[in-house]
């Protein structure tokens, strides 16, 4: 019978504690030599699903490979591939070439599933007509401005990114919408 502020004691034998602790450390304790295995990928996405380019030029499309949770995977095999190859090549790092005129899809496969972007090949541009030309905007007015490129045939060729550019960079056109705003009075050469 324990008295009031007394503690029972359990004397464990000596070797039963040795026999444990070796026992431990021969499996590496708990969960040791475990491994999760990797998740298997459930989706690939390529980026841009879609683009154009001109025979000779290039274009950078990205792959994205996520499991069944939509967690981003890295460190997984991705091969490239296009079809039909005689419109581009693909590179094994996604680097897609225009050789001849037409459309191809690239497909991004990773343990069996594709992720793909349409291509449309074009031909070189020849010329590039700016319309109107010439033109007169007003101080405090917009005029929007269309790029029309050329093939050598003279066929219009569409889909393409057209850099725009002023002989005067205090008047400057908006990449995006085309807009030129007269801000001074002034001459300028609208260029792309």
């Amino acid at each position: 019978m324990l008295k009031s502020g007394e503690h029972s004691m359990t004397r464990t034998p000596s070797w039963r504690l040795i026999g444990t602790g070796l026992m431990l450390a021969a499996c590496g304790g708990a969960g040791a030599g475990l491994t999760t295995p990797p998740a298997p990928v459930a989706s690939v996405t390529v980026t841009p699903a879609a683009a154009t380019v001109g025979v000779g030029t290039t274009v950078q499309l990205t792959v994205t490979i996520k499991d069944a949770a939509g967690s981003v995977l890295t460190g997984r095999a991705v091969t490239w591939a296009t079809s039909p190859g005689a419109v581009a090549t693909v590179s094994s790092t996604g680097i897609v070439t225009g050789t001849a005129a037409g459309s191809t899809t690239i497909t991004a496969t990773s343990e069996a599933k594709v992720g793909t972007a349409a291509i449309t090949v074009t031909e070189p541009v020849a010329s590039v007509t700016v319309s109107p030309d010439p033109a007169t905007i007003a101080v405090r007015h917009t005029l929007r401005f269309v790029a029309a490129p050329k093939d050598a045939a003279g066929n219009p060729i569409v889909g393409l990114h057209v850099a725009w550019g002023t002989s005067n960079p205090a008047i400057a056109i908006d990449a995006s919408t085309f807009l030129v705003v007269g801000e001074v009075a002034h001459i300028v050469t609208v260029t792309t």
